[in-house]
């Protein structure tokens, strides 16, 4: 068991007493230690920070990445690289990011009962993604809905695959890039189909050995928030414990012990007693270490290089007990109009597991449904359940479903959600799981899909195999069946562009094209407006009380240098503003700022802005995934695998 199992294993389990505590302290030899008064000073320190805590081919093929069991117990899959990695390198290439919009008020939130006037009635919904998706706004979201705290990001692959290990984080959650890649509304039956947000690789944060597991951090909160997880240590535990250890090191070495007492001895009769008596989370982050291990610690400044051993698999371990998930990589697809698409890194021949990726289970598809609004007659603003939704959530159309079940399946595995449908083509195709691999549990294909509701793991898994042998480069295919075939052709035929299209440009294509050039005032936008899709936002320096402490300490001769460092990131879109007053001589702005803060609204007024502190962005709901005649379907189970179980055609459980 490593470090972290023992950990979670002792904080279940009962402390001897205080008394057998007591007689084990009395009989060692080292009265020295509870009479030296600078010890005792110790003492008090680590008592004191306690205390705060709380509060299969024959030949393998090469691989760069692995999916298996997790070093982390009880954590389910883990990703491993099979390749040192350095801080700064790369991870992977990156995966489709898919916007889950207004989930809660699609179908969680809603009440016809009109005496409920001013009130929220929360109706039973089950959310099988919460586990496994990122909060919008930090992935650069937060502009497709009004409501930001309801916008979550579900992002398959690498990053929503890896782990968590707050004392040995190795990689950073990197953030999508908006791509429409090359769909528009006004020619592609496809736009509006396909998440616009195109996953970039994972960057590597400290350096990882060959076989080392990979881990992202998932914010304290997460674990914080989880209290049967046990008093975990948090980062800032790790942080609390090198700084006590490195202070317990110099004061050992300063007091001048005798001979016969040891710098371990005073470790093991001191710090590891009051460690079992107090079981905080910064005492915890010492896991079973010797004093020997925490010196090491101590001297690197890092308290990481103690867990790497305990996260790290052989690489035989890995080919023998994991799934390679890095044959895959994306690029621009061959299809015109499919948008990217996926592509073989490395030689597969005819029957090797392309990838094994777990699936997210959707008992009832019907949860992922979109509906327009209406009024009632208190003013009460509801979805319209008459009308029965007018759309889908995009991430049906990376699902696998069947006429013949309200059961919808979410893989989120590494590169698969680019692979294509392609009929005359298909290369690959999709099986189940052997029982016990990727979490697979054959016993699922038996169940009854309204009992798969509550259930947050993930209990089932498919395979990609090679129906042929594929070369480095080609494309891979899937064939997504007949009901897809078909609403593909349907949709196709009655297709025509939304009005308006010939105008639209979206945001970011609009900053492209025109970061250069002269934003119109007010009063110019009167006689030559901006398309209605777009508002202008200046940057949040000019808000954020940074931006006075960068002017008055001058640490620049120019504070809005402050904006070229920061960026324009996810995070930090900036505020609602409108351009009052253009300087062409010095292309410097006036401007009046919009925010929000502590619920109380305030305008802001800033002249001398420059133009790179303006930027452009999308009003909500109106990118391409809001289209009402945007495609949706998922991608077809073959009959042969649908289980008899599944088959309940209409649902028994409607939520809406």
């Amino acid at each position: 068991m490593n470090s972290i199992g023992k950990l979670q294993q002792r904080n279940t389990e009962q402390s001897r007493s205080m008394d057998e505590q007591s007689h084990d302290t009395d009989r060692r030899k080292s009265s020295f230690i509870w009479n030296s008064r600078h010890l005792m000073q110790l003492v008090a320190l680590i008592l004191l920070a306690s205390t705060a805590s709380t509060t299969t081919l024959a030949t393998r093929i090469d691989c760069d990445l692995y999916i298996a069991e997790s070093t982390i117990p009880n954590a389910g899959l883990g990703i491993y690289t099979a390749v040192a990695k350095s801080s700064g390198d790369n991870i992977g290439n990156g995966d489709k990011a898919i916007p889950l919009v207004d989930m809660l008020w699609h179908a969680g939130d809603y009440s016809d009962d009109e005496t409920l006037v001013g009130e929220v009635e929360y109706v039973h919904f089950f959310n099988p993604t919460q586990d496994y998706v990122w909060h919008g706004i930090g992935m650069g979201m937060d502009f497709e809905s009004e409501l930001q705290d309801d916008i979550t990001t579900f992002w398959p692959g690498v990053d929503a695959m890896i782990n968590c290990n707050l004392g040995l984080l190795n990689v950073i959650k990197s953030t999508p890039k908006y791509d429409e890649a090359g769909l528009h509304r006004n020619l592609h039956p496809g736009a509006g189909g396909i998440t616009p947000y195109d996953g970039v690789p994972t960057k590597v944060v400290r350096d990882i050995p060959a076989g080392g597991e990979l881990f992202k951090h998932y914010g304290d909160e997460w674990f914080s928030g989880r209290p049967h997880f046990g008093n975990i240590p948090l980062s800032a535990d790790y942080e609390a414990i090198l700084e006590l250890m490195t202070g317990l090191h110099k004061m050992i070495h300063s007091l001048g012990m005798p001979e016969h007492i040891s710098s371990s001895m005073i470790y093991d009769d001191l710090v590891l007693p009051i460690k079992k008596i107090w079981n905080s989370r910064t005492l915890n982050a010492l896991f079973d270490f010797d004093w020997s291990d925490v010196e090491a610690a101590v001297e690197a400044r890092d308290f990481g290089i103690l867990l790497q051993p305990n996260a790290t698999r052989s690489l035989d371990w890995l080919d023998e007990h994991g799934k390679c998930i890095d044959h895959i990589v994306h690029g621009p697809s061959t299809i015109e109009g499919a948008g990217h698409g996926a592509f073989a890194k490395r030689d597969l021949p005819k029957g090797t597991i392309i990838t094994g990726t777990p699936l997210i289970h959707f008992p009832d598809r019907s949860v992922l449904g979109m509906y327009e609004p209406r009024t009632t007659s208190t003013g009460r603003m509801v979805r319209d359940v008459e009308k029965g939704p007018y759309s889908e959530q995009v991430l049906v159309n990376y699902c696998f479903g069947h006429p013949d079940t309200t059961v919808l399946l979410c893989p989120y595995g590494a590169g698969v959600n680019y692979i294509n449908a392609n009929r005359t083509q298909a290369n690959v195709k999709v099986q189940w799981a052997q029982d016990g691999q990727t979490n697979h549990k054959s016993a699922w294909l038996l169940k009854d899909p309204q009992y798969m509701e509550f259930e947050y793991r993930t209990m089932l898994a498919i395979d990609y195999v090679a129906l042929r042998d594929i070369n480095e480069g080609e494309e891979l295919f899937l064939d997504y069946g007949d009901a897809w075939e078909q609403a593909w052709v349907e949709h196709v035929k009655a297709w025509k562009a939304v009005e308006g299209r010939e105008e639209y440009i979206s945001a970011t294509q609009f900053n492209a094209k025109y970061s250069d050039t002269p934003v119109r005032t007010l009063e110019e936008q009167n006689e030559n407006p901006y398309p209605k899709n777009l508002a202008i936002n200046c940057h949040p320096v000019l808000v954020e009380s940074v931006f006075l402490d960068y002017n008055h300490e001058g640490n620049y001769a120019d504070p809005y240098d402050f904006i070229d460092k920061a960026g324009w990131i996810p995070e930090k879109k900036g505020f609602p503003c409108d351009i009052v007053k253009r300087d062409s001589a010095t292309e410097t702005y006036e401007v009046s700022i919009n925010y929000t803060e502590n619920d109380e609204s305030y305008v802001k007024f800033h002249k001398d802005v420059p133009r790179k502190a303006i930027s452009f962005v999308d009003h909500p709901y109106t990118t391409d995934m809001h289209l009402p005649n945007a495609f949706r379907h998922p991608i077809g189970i073959p009959d042969e695998m649908l289980p008899d179980a599944w088959r309940n055609k209409v649902s028994q459980y409607n939520h809406l």
